[in-house]
């Protein structure tokens, strides 16, 4: 038999090989599809998950992701706000335990900057909006600026400077569509948080 490993290997392969078909650039395609590798890469790198195979989860990912930012694919905003719901908590989470010298975190943390950028106003309001509580939004926001700090220039060589600019770019922006957020949790002296302000600092 197939050792699981290897198992999951081939089948997140398989998924890739059809996103990169003519299929997944059509929309209505998308909408059968997708779901599904949502589902595996959600799976995969899930807490829980033993041993997740990081390697061709990202690969899987940058696909979607590169087809999705093209401009002859048909409408793509319910798609990427399928994957913020769904993946990208996780891709913060194995950004930020991921071994600084992996030669994948950088990959990773270019889907992330992919996500990001290809996220709308409108898609970061719903975002906030999907949190059950306001310990869970804390939470987030924590997370999140801790590791906008810790990664800010320090993946990428310096000398990819585009690639640089591009990351800090994409995380002022985060910054600044969280920042109505942050208003109302720290300007309201009933729910100010130090903790959330000095992990921003």
């Amino acid at each position: 038999s197939i050792p699981d490993s290897q198992f999951v290997r081939q089948k997140l392969g398989c998924m890739c090989k059809i996103i990169e078909s003519d299929l997944f650039k059509q929309p209505d395609c998308r909408d059968v599809l997708l779901p599904l590798v949502n589902d595996q890469l959600s799976g995969q790198l899930d807490d829980h998950s033993s041993k997740p195979d990081y390697e061709a989860c990202v690969q899987l990912l940058s696909t979607v992701l590169d087809t999705l930012d093209r401009k002859d694919v048909g409408p793509t905003r319910l798609h990427i706000q399928q994957i913020m719901e769904r993946l990208l908590r996780r891709v913060n989470r194995t950004v930020i335990s991921m071994d600084r010298a992996s030669p994948l975190i950088g990959h990773y943390l270019a889907c992330m900057t992919a996500i990001l950028k290809q996220m709308d106003d409108m898609h970061y309001t719903h975002y906030i909006s999907t949190f059950k509580t306001r310990q869970d939004i804390i939470d987030f926001l924590m997370e999140t600026f801790i590791m906008f700090k810790d990664l800010m220039g320090n993946v990428f060589p310096a000398d990819w400077m585009v690639m640089n600019l591009v990351q800090m770019q994409v995380f002022l922006r985060a910054i600044n569509q969280y920042s109505d957020v942050l208003n109302k949790l720290f300007l309201d002296p009933a729910h100010f948080e130090l903790q959330v302000r000095a992990a921003s600092l």
